[in-house]
């Protein structure tokens, strides 16, 4: 962040009391005339009313300027231009901006201020939202179309059917909305989420969050089964639409109009946010801190002056230990030590940009017995994460590389007997078809839970239907069929679980799916309080002052050994290994 340039004097606020600024917005009725606000302070424990801005700062070299306190100070244009716009004719209106409301040349207010964050939008009566002029009225046309989804719950498709292009299509207008900046900063995330009544402005267009959210979560499976159907626009769209932070977040806490936000778990809004910027690396987690547990947020101090990103990652790492353990298996993209960080791309996931699922340490599973989660930390700042581990078994070299599921599953299909023994229990054919959906079904709630046997003939109806088409083709026709019911949701399990991914057998004769990055020789671990088992390659053997160090490559679905089948006696089994 860039300070406003000027000479306005702040004067100190009190940390003791959750003291904050807020600013005046003195009313005109022209759009032009200059910005004009009057600072004040307020303890938030007195319940000021006043409504919080959230907005993109811009380039900082930028500026336009306005009278604060009768001190001229220049702001960024964006901001400026927000506030003309956010400006009542005939009131004064109250408002909460962090450019203008904090001291940003000073380290230890920031500290303050960023860590009651979370407090200050919880508590504003509206946020609102700019995300910035509507010139050529793609805004209007936009907003309209999300009410219309929320309304109706059903996408516009019909502009795309059977046609490359068309000149004037309100899904296009959408990817272009989709492309603002506001989209790209991780800050508005919890700016848009934590308040109960959130609006985004697009010049003097406004829609309400909660309709936005209502809206996509409509069009999540229909444009699943209606991509084959859609331009590259339209397409990007709705993937844009999807994927944005603040939809996915809420989305997968089933968050309702009239809820509070309450995350359950530390690390989902760390995963989400992950490809968002910031200018500070810090502000990947103190940006979104206030959407994670009262746990998690308690074992993260705020210190923009002494930190440095790798004792946040520990920090992190302590704090997700205390709220769980999940984060060894599930760092992001940002995390300074890249080799063991995993990338927090789950079994279910399609792509970083259109999977709308969580499935983060798995409560269905539980792999690893009743053990718990062991992090040694000692050498964290080289990158080396210490970890309890037994090894249960090897990808067998009939596997292969990197082998697409359907063409492996339908060669595996023609080898085995279906009521053939199957190592872990059971029939090998019992063990295929819940190997292909990683023993999950997924109900009408989007609640996942793990399959039974009444969902074998659903499962094996669709699996002829799949493997004798292309996908493409199998989606146009499912969509052409109105496909819904357990065999749509079956596909959608398949999609999710199979994608990116490769089948395996292992020299146990155990069969499973496992990340594309694996090879036959990589090793199946059982990791202290992990849910699922870990594909781990070794680097460098024990030695009598260091144990052994492997690559974790990530996630893998073994039948058989799922709930807990291989950790008998775990703790007198495992030994200390090095994720490097």
């Amino acid at each position: 962040m860039a300070s406003p340039q000027s000479k306005y004097i702040y004067t100190p606020l009190d940390p003791t009391t959750q003291e904050i600024r807020l600013s005046a917005l003195h009313p005109n009725a022209s759009l032009t005339a200059p910005v004009i606000l009057t600072l004040s302070t307020a303890s938030l424990a007195t319940k000021p009313k006043y409504e919080a801005i959230s907005y993109v700062w811009g380039d900082p070299t930028i500026t336009a300027p306005i009278s604060l306190d009768g001190v001229s100070v220049e702001v960024t244009t964006n901001l400026e231009t927000a506030l003309r716009y956010f400006r009542l004719e005939t009131e004064v209106r109250i408002l909460w901006a962090d450019a203008i409301c904090i001291n940003q040349r000073d380290d230890s207010e920031k500290n303050v201020q960023v860590s009651i964050m979370g407090d200050i939008y919880r508590s504003c009566s509206k946020c609102l939202a700019w995300l910035g002029g509507d010139l050529d009225g793609d805004g209007a046309v936009t907003f309209a179309m999300i009410e219309d989804i929320a309304l109706s719950k059903t996408i516009p498709l019909v502009e795309c059917v059977n046609t490359i292009e068309h000149p004037i299509s309100w899904l296009k207008s959408l990817s272009s909305m989709m492309q603002r900046p506001y989209w790209s900063r991780i800050w508005v995330v919890q700016e848009t989420i934590l308040p109960l009544i959130a609006e985004y402005w697009c010049g003097r267009s406004t829609i309400d969050r909660k309709v936005w959210t209502t809206a996509c979560q409509h069009v999540g499976y229909q444009h699943l089964v209606q991509i084959a159907k859609l331009c590259e626009p339209c397409n990007l769209g709705l993937f844009a639409f999807l994927s944005e932070a603040g939809n996915r977040i809420v989305w997968n806490l089933n968050a309702t109009a009239t809820t509070a936000y309450s995350p359950s778990d530390g690390f989902w809004a760390l995963h989400n946010t992950q490809r968002l910027l910031c200018q500070n690396q810090l502000d990947k987690v103190y940006a979104v801190r206030a959407l994670t547990t009262p746990v998690f947020q308690s074992a993260i101090a705020v210190d923009y002056g002494n930190t440095t990103l790798n004792r946040l990652s520990v920090q992190v790492l302590q704090a997700d230990a205390i709220d769980g353990g999940s984060l060894p298996y599930s760092c992001p993209s940002w995390w300074p030590v890249p080799q063991w960080k995993p990338e927090l791309v789950d079994i279910y996931e399609t792509s970083s940009n259109s999977t709308i699922f969580k499935v983060l340490q798995d409560p269905n599973f539980h792999t690893s017995g009743s053990s718990k989660v062991v992090l040694d930390l000692e050498s964290i700042e080289e990158g080396i994460l210490g970890v309890l581990s037994t090894l249960v078994d090897n990808i067998d070299a009939s596997s292969g590389d990197h082998v697409a599921i359907k063409k492996s599953v339908q060669v595996c299909e023609k080898a085995i007997l279906p009521a053939s023994k199957y190592p872990g229990g059971g029939t090998t054919s019992n063990a295929l078809w819940r190997t292909l959906i990683s023993d999950h079904v997924l109900k009408e709630d989007n609640k996942w839970n793990r399959a039974d046997q009444a969902h074998e003939q659903t499962f094996w109806s669709l699996w002829s239907k799949i493997s004798t088409r292309r996908l493409s083709e199998f989606l146009v026709s499912a969509t052409s069929s109105k496909m819904s019911g357990p065999e749509f949701y079956a596909f959608l399990v398949f999609h999710y679980a199979t994608n990116l991914r490769s089948f395996l057998t292992t020299r146990k004769g155990y069969i499973g799916n496992r990340p594309n990055a694996t090879r036959s020789g990589d090793e199946v671990h059982l990791v202290a309080g992990s849910n699922w088992p870990l594909m781990l390659r070794k680097i460098s053997d024990a030695t009598a002052s260091s144990p052994a160090t492997y690559r974790r490559l990530g996630k893998c679905y073994i039948h058989g050994i799922m709930d807990g089948e291989a950790a008998e006696n775990f703790e007198e089994r495992a030994t200390e290994i090095h994720l490097a």
